[in-house]
């Protein structure tokens, strides 16, 4: 409990929502530099800080105007969700997103070192269809994501991963098939 109130006091001086100058409000998200922020998140992650960690990127999501800085966080809250928390529909639903909406600012800022736009696409695609195969057991959604993956992106480093793991789900589907078939799995 004690724990709770000393990551809200943190999260209230580290995030307020707006401050004052020279007698005027100005709205904080003017003045707030959102690499660094993410930068900062990083450092809350390996020290296990997950709380702290996904309210930040939630925080750039929602006030950064940089979508390459939006879609690095979305990528991360869909890692942290899948490896962490166990959530893997919320996993998926991060990874999705940056899937399905394109974002025309692709700058990165000059002192982060993060994924650009097309290797966020292809790293979303790959592990969606990992998550479906390996933590959901949707064999048949798997095998759709890895066969788009193929489609849009046959030389990737990951096609020899994705390829892969088609053989494994095609085993699953002939082991399966082959034990309706002897009446195991009915």
């Amino acid at each position: 409990m004690v724990r709770f109130f000393i990551n809200m006091f943190l999260v209230i001086c580290i995030f307020p929502t707006s401050s004052f100058d020279r007698g005027n409000r100005v709205e904080w998200k003017n003045k707030v530099n959102y690499s660094s922020m993410y930068l900062e998140s990083i450092s809350y992650l390996n020290n296990n800080n997950f709380e702290l960690y996904v309210m930040s990127l939630n925080n750039i999501i929602s006030n950064s105007k940089n979508e390459l800085l939006i879609m690095n966080s979305y990528y991360d809250l869909g890692q942290i969700y899948l490896s962490t928390y166990k959530d893997y529909y919320l996993s998926v639903e991060k990874f999705d997103y940056i899937l399905n909406n394109s974002f025309s600012n692709t700058l990165k800022p000059l002192n982060l070192d993060i994924k650009d736009s097309l290797e966020l696409k292809e790293k979303s695609l790959f592990m969606i269809g990992y998550i479906y195969h390996n933590h959901l057991g949707n064999l048949s959604l798997a095998q759709e994501y890895y066969n788009l993956f193929l489609d849009k992106y046959p030389n990737n480093e990951l096609s020899s991963s994705v390829k892969y793991e088609i053989d494994l789900i095609n085993k699953e589907l002939k082991n399966f098939n082959k034990g309706i078939k002897n009446g195991i799995n009915k």
